[in-house]
């Protein structure tokens, strides 16, 4: 195989990682992994992938819940803990 000119190298590099992130940021606005996965995926600390969800309008919570499911889940962690 022909070696690459460095600056090609840097390109495909840079498209890789931006291809990355993006797939990474598919799989938590599907809930399929958490932040702390994707950080771990990514190598960057939690916090850059929060800052990356925003950017992405990603919202931190799981916005699938109704308000009939959010009242269960709190009534069921009310009656496990009484």
């Amino acid at each position: 195989m022909t070696p690459q000119p460095p600056q090609l190298e840097a390109t495909i590099a840079a498209i890789q990682q931006t291809l990355a992130k993006a797939y990474v940021m598919v799989l938590l606005e599907a809930g399929e992994i958490t932040s702390g996965r994707a950080g771990k995926i990514l190598g960057v600390p939690r916090l850059e992938v929060l800052e990356m969800m925003k950017r992405w309008g990603i919202s931190l919570f799981d916005d699938s819940q109704t308000l009939e499911d959010l009242a269960l889940e709190v009534d069921q962690a009310e009656r496990l803990l009484n």
